[in-house]
C-alpha cells in the first residue's frame, strides 16, 4: 500500500519544484490520483501543446489545413482522470475511462482543482431525449469543422492561460465547434464512442449490405450513424443526413463547403455508392483489410 500524505486529500496540485518532484515521486509506481473534472477541459497528444498557444509567442501555430493539431478531444464536465505526472509548464499527463489512446495524452494544470487519493466514480452520461439531439445537431449548421474537437461553446479557459493570444484568433484558439464524430459525441453527451475507430462496431448492425439506396432508405431511422473509416454522418431523419466535414485538399474552397451541413439522404447515398469513389454497403466493417471502399449502418439508440 502506497504511503500517501493525508495533506494530498482534496488538495490542489503543488506547485513548487520541491513538491512537484515529491509528488511525481509518490505516483511514480502506478498509484495515480484522481481528479473530477468541472469544466470542458481540452487534451492533448503533444507535450509541447503550450507553444501551439502562443506560449513564447502572439500567435496560435496551425497546421497547413488551419487547425492546432495535438489537440486530441475535448472532456466533458464531470469527467474523471487520473494523473500519472505533473510536468513543466504545468503541462499534466492523464488517462481515463472517457477516452481511450494508445499514446500518452495530456492537459492543462489549470483545469485541475482538486485531487483525491480515493478512487471517483466514473460520470453518470445522462442521454437527451432523440427530440434534443437532433435538435441541437440542427441548431449547428455552418458551423466550422475542426478536426478533434467536440464543442460548441469551447474552452474559453484557454484565453485566461494564454493571455497573449491575438484577437483574431480568439475564437480558434478556444477550440469550439467539431469535427464528424464530434458533433455526435457532443450531442449525446457523451454517450457515444469519440473516433470512427470505434462507432464502426458501437450499437447493432443494419443488414444493408446488397440493398439499393432505396432499400437502405427504407432501414434508416433518426440517429443512425452512417460510418466509414475516418468519417461520420447521422441520420436527422430517413430523408435528411447531418455531417462535419472539411475539403482537405483545399480548405478554402467554398464550392465544398467546410463544417456541420445537411444532405438529401438519397442524394447522398447516391454519391457514396456510385459516384467518382464508390462505397459498397457492407453489414459488419472489414477492418481485416483496412478498406476505403465500405461503408456501415449503425443503430445503437
Amino acid at each position: 500500500m502506497i504511503n500517501w500524505p493525508d495533506s494530498w486529500e482534496h488538495t490542489e496540485l503543488p506547485n513548487t519544484p520541491s513538491e512537484i518532484a515529491r509528488f511525481n515521486s509518490t505516483i511514480h509506481h502506478g498509484h495515480w490520483p484522481y481528479t473530477k473534472l468541472w469544466r470542458m477541459t481540452p487534451v492533448f497528444r503533444d507535450v509541447h501543446f503550450p507553444k501551439h498557444f502562443g506560449e513564447g509567442h502572439d500567435w496560435l501555430m496551425l497546421d497547413k489545413w488551419h487547425q492546432i493539431d495535438p489537440t486530441e478531444t475535448i472532456l466533458l464536465p464531470g469527467s474523471v482522470i487520473r494523473i500519472q505526472e505533473l510536468m513543466k509548464d504545468r503541462v499534466v499527463r492523464i488517462i481515463t475511462n472517457e477516452y481511450h489512446s494508445n499514446t500518452p495524452i495530456y492537459t492543462h494544470a489549470n483545469f485541475i482543482e482538486k485531487i483525491s487519493i480515493q478512487p471517483i466514480l466514473d460520470r453518470v452520461k445522462n442521454i437527451p431525449s432523440r427530440v434534443r439531439m437532433i435538435y441541437s445537431m440542427r441548431n449547428q449548421v455552418w458551423k466550422r469543422y475542426i478536426w478533434w474537437w467536440n464543442s460548441q461553446a469551447g474552452v474559453p479557459e484557454l484565453l485566461e492561460i494564454y493571455r497573449n493570444i491575438s484577437e483574431w484568433s480568439r475564437e480558434l484558439a478556444m477550440l469550439k465547434w467539431f469535427d464528424c464524430s464530434g458533433l455526435l459525441y457532443w450531442a449525446t453527451n457523451g454517450n457515444t464512442p469519440r473516433n470512427t475507430s470505434e462507432l464502426i462496431d458501437f450499437g447493432r448492425a443494419m443488414d444493408i449490405e446488397g440493398r439499393s439506396v432505396e432499400e437502405i432508405m427504407d432501414l434508416i431511422e433518426p440517429l443512425d450513424i452512417i460510418v466509414w473509416k475516418r468519417h461520420c454522418l447521422i441520420a436527422l431523419d430517413r430523408w435528411e443526413i447531418i455531417e462535419s466535414s472539411v475539403n482537405w485538399s483545399n480548405e478554402w474552397d467554398f464550392s465544398h463547403p467546410n463544417g456541420v451541413r445537411i444532405h438529401s439522404t438519397e442524394a447522398f447515398l447516391r454519391e457514396l455508392m456510385h459516384g467518382k469513389n464508390p462505397r459498397h454497403p457492407t453489414n459488419i466493417y472489414p477492418w481485416k483489410y483496412m478498406t476505403n471502399e465500405a461503408f456501415v449502418v449503425r443503430r445503437w439508440w
